[in-house]
This record gives C-alpha cells, sequence and structure tokens, in this order.
C-alpha cells in the first residue's frame, strides 16, 4: 500500500525535481525536502473478511532554512488534493498501471480518506507536516 501511495505521488508529479518519498525510512542525511510514507499494521476490517483498514501518515519533512512558509504549506496541500478519490482508486486498481508493486502483487482499494494532519511541528531546524491517511483495501492475486 505504501508502494501504491508512494507512485502517485510521484506519477502526479507532486514534489520537486529529484525528491522521492521514503516508505518508513525517517532516518539518514536529509535534504531540504523529504517526503516520508508510513502506515500501521493493517487491520481486519469489522465486517468484510479478508479486506484490511490501514491508516497511516504522509510526512513533509522540510529545513526552515531552505523553504519559504508557503511553498511548504502549498507542497503539503498539492499532494493532499492530488488524492481525487475516484481518479486515483481508477488509477490504483487497474493493474495494467505502473503501481510501485512487484510483480505477483496486486490490491483492490475499496476506500481512501485523506486530512491535514493539523498544525507543523518543530524538530531544531526542521519542520513536519501531516497527512493522515485511512485506505480499505484488499490484497489479490496478479492477474
Amino acid at each position: 500500500m505504501l508502494a501504491v501511495l508512494a507512485e502517485w505521488i510521484t506519477v502526479e508529479g507532486m514534489l520537486p525535481s529529484g525528491v522521492y518519498p521514503r516508505l518508513r525510512d525517517y532516518d539518514g542525511k536529509k535534504g531540504a525536502l523529504e517526503l516520508f510514507i508510513d502506515a500501521d499494521d493493517p487491520v481486519e476490517h469489522e465486517v468484510l473478511r479478508g479486506v484490511d483498514t490501514i491508516s497511516g501518515e504522509i510526512v513533509l519533512d522540510v529545513s526552515v532554512d531552505d523553504t519559504m512558509a508557503n511553498d511548504r504549506q502549498a507542497i503539503l496541500s498539492r499532494i493532499a488534493m492530488s488524492y481525487d478519490i475516484d481518479e486515483f482508486m481508477s488509477w490504483a486498481n487497474d493493474p495494467t498501471e505502473d503501481r510501485g508493486l512487484t510483480p505477483g502483487e496486486d490490491v483492490k482499494i475499496y476506500d481512501i480518506r485523506l486530512t491535514l494532519g493539523g498544525s507543523w511541528t518543530v524538530e531544531g531546524r526542521r519542520q513536519r507536516g501531516r497527512i493522515d491517511w485511512e485506505v480499505v483495501a484488499a490484497p489479490m492475486l496478479a492477474i
């Protein structure tokens, strides 16, 4: 699921050139702008057997020395707005699209919800803005 979310951000061109989403990788050297995608463990849907609810966050981590406040907010908003539910689900559920999945993997997404995570947090000379997400999905066998 993380790969699908990251690929959509990349396909939609939501990040500046040379910046790519990092999956669950908060360590290491950070540039002026980094994007992290993380998730909690899937929880089986309370009604649908074999379907999971997955919650997580997209974190925009920026250097306050190298980015302007309005640029930071604009990037985070563009990412959140790029998840037009109909377009994203059509793309994510189409096995002919390159969705960052390895051969033999596939996923069926039934619903996605995103909310901007509120205020920015400050950690030293860096700020983090969050988009909270929740997906209802099921792993599928690739056809």
